[in-house]
């Protein structure tokens, strides 16, 4: 009687002291194998707990935990789509795509229009030399338009300025049907004033 408790307390005490397979004696001189699954644990209450439960609280911590929707290529709020509240044809924060910013573009006024960024202006003193609007009005030029285009209709393009501030000094309009240009001694209104060889000087 007292060997059989014996044998039953050594069980019991390897049982609780560990995994894996163990050697229990049982009896006097004798060996009996007993393995238990190392894949098998004790839980709170003493009981055993099982690979499956294991997996189901894994895969309830893979599930999707809807935050709000932020422009990172990531489906946030666990809708299905992503950045879905995002409009990159216009959007000036992200024009074209996450984070592309129109709002800081040197010495420039911007939009974002078809998923491009757009100058829409320069600052005072600067102008979009090279038309490429990433790096903003990148030129500084001393210039205050007075007109947004040169034009023969009302003089700008015969008054020895740069009206438009593009760096070009009386432009020639290709909509002008006289097509005009600084005034030079040939016999000809050159510059659309209704006046001929205005400034040459006289032959005598």
């Amino acid at each position: 009687m007292g060997s059989h408790l014996g044998v039953v307390a050594g069980v019991s005490f390897l049982l609780l002291g560990g995994c894996g397979s163990e050697t229990l004696l049982a009896g006097e001189g004798r060996e009996a194998d007993v393995t238990i699954d190392a894949e098998a644990r004790l839980d709170a209450d003493g009981g055993m707990e099982s690979d499956g439960a294991e997996s189901a609280a894994d895969d309830a911590g893979d599930a999707c935990m809807p935050v709000a929707e932020i422009c990172d290529g990531i489906d946030n709020d666990c809708d299905g789509a992503v950045d879905e509240t995002f409009d990159f044809r216009s959007d000036l924060d992200h024009c074209g795509g996450c984070r592309v910013s129109c709002r800081d573009l040197p010495n420039a006024i911007a939009s974002c229009a078809e998923g491009s960024c757009r100058i829409d202006a320069c600052l005072r003193g600067w102008i979009d030399l090279n038309g490429y609007a990433p790096d903003g009005c990148e030129f500084e030029y001393e210039c205050t338009p007075s007109a947004t285009r040169e034009h023969c209709d009302d003089g700008t393009c015969a008054d020895a300025m740069d009206n438009d501030c593009d760096m070009r000094t009386d432009d020639t309009d290709p909509d002008c049907e006289c097509g005009c240009v600084p005034e030079m001694c040939n016999y000809l209104d050159d510059d659309c004033d209704g006046l001929t060889d205005e400034d040459c000087p006289t032959g005598g």
